[in-house]
């Protein structure tokens, strides 16, 4: 068996990664370690953390993955910040998706 594309975890990214694969004419393996979808969007509420919309830029509200990221790099005091930023960019990319694909 030869798949070209494997993605781990059915989050809303790995989901949205899939979706956006498949659409794009290739075959995907979606695996997941827990028996339903769900991932951290679950237990958020379904809120997904996404800077830069085009939502925020019509209501000129200026933001970017990398102030997201130093605001709340900031405001968690841990040094989260390439993680934070990484998962702010990763939300933005699912946002515009869901919002194209509907």
């Amino acid at each position: 068996m030869k798949i070209p594309v494997i993605i781990v975890g059915a989050g809303a990214c790995g989901l949205t990664a899939a979706l956006a694969a498949r659409d794009a004419g290739a075959e995907v393996l979606l695996l997941e370690r827990d028996a339903s979808p769900s991932g951290s969007t679950a237990l958020s509420s379904g809120f997904i953390p996404a800077a830069d919309t085009r939502y925020q830029r019509a209501a000129g509200i200026e933001d970017s993955p990398e102030l997201f990221a130093a605001v709340w790099g900031y405001l968690s005091g841990n040094g989260l910040l390439s993680a934070v930023g990484l998962g702010s960019i990763a939300g933005a990319q699912a946002a515009r998706f869901a919002i194209r694909r509907n």
